[in-house]
């Protein structure tokens, strides 16, 4: 099941701008199999940095998921565009990475159990995150 729909996307860019971006063959329309490809990359992604801490693929979306995964498709449609995504996109795809990262890393809860099968916390990854709290045990 993938993480974001053609609605998701839609809520995030003009219809005609999603057939601007995936509509090679000049038909008007959203060429699906290029919407899907770019949300499975997208998935894939996501995947990819949350799997060591939960188990993916997700079968419940979490909100936060499909919010990236809807913003790194459509990253991935204006790559297939162009060579440079333009700023704008670039820094939210940054940002969308990093939160990645700071979910992979139990910075940032999903309010899902782990893997392990308890919410995940900081205290999961204490042992790679210096923090106050975390000095206290010495």
């Amino acid at each position: 099941m993938p993480y974001c729909t053609l609605d998701d996307l839609e809520n995030m860019l003009p219809e005609a701008e999603l057939i601007q971006l995936t509509d090679d063959e000049g038909l008007g329309v959203v060429n699906q199999p290029r919407m899907d490809q770019a949300i499975s990359g997208a998935d894939s992604l996501i995947d990819g940095y949350c799997g060591g801490l939960y188990d993916v693929p997700f079968t419940s979306v979490p909100a936060l998921i499909q919010e990236l995964s809807a913003e790194l498709a459509i990253c991935s449609l204006f790559e297939r565009k162009a060579d440079v995504l333009p700023d704008t996109l670039a820094e939210r795809r940054k940002e969308a990475v990093q939160k990645l990262e700071a979910i992979g890393a139990g910075a940032l809860s999903l309010g899902i159990q782990t893997a392990g099968g308890k919410p995940a916390t900081n205290s999961d990854v204490n042992n790679r995150i210096l923090t106050m709290e975390g000095m206290e045990e010495f």
